[in-house]
């Protein structure tokens, strides 16, 4: 799934980023973790708790740290559009996969 949204209008976007760990319990990109009721994210409804983002402006998250994704995001945030590709993950993560969630609030 490919998403846009314009960088224009100014606000938080209103989403929580954890972490998303491969099936091995390895960093692997990111995931939404939590949205914030009337956010611009909730407002536009096309993204879901537990959704992956897998790419950012054209940039591959695959293998990539949490600290690594999340400077990918931050820094795609000074242009005018941030550019998403989302993989929902179904079912969401369970506790043996999941080592304790750090999140980001963005």
């Amino acid at each position: 799934q490919k998403l846009t949204f314009s960088l224009k209008d100014k606000g938080r976007l209103g989403i929580d980023l954890s972490p998303w760990y491969d099936r091995y319990g390895y960093e692997d990109g990111m995931m939404i973790t939590r949205i914030e009721p009337g956010s611009r994210v909730d407002k536009d409804g096309q993204l879901a708790v537990y959704d992956q983002i897998v790419e950012i402006n054209g940039i591959s998250l695959n293998k990539i740290s949490f600290e690594r994704s999340q400077e990918v995001f931050f820094d795609s945030l000074n242009g005018s559009n941030l550019h998403l590709v989302m993989q929902p993950l179904s079912p969401p993560p369970t506790p043996e996969i999941t080592p304790t969630l750090r999140k980001q609030t963005i």
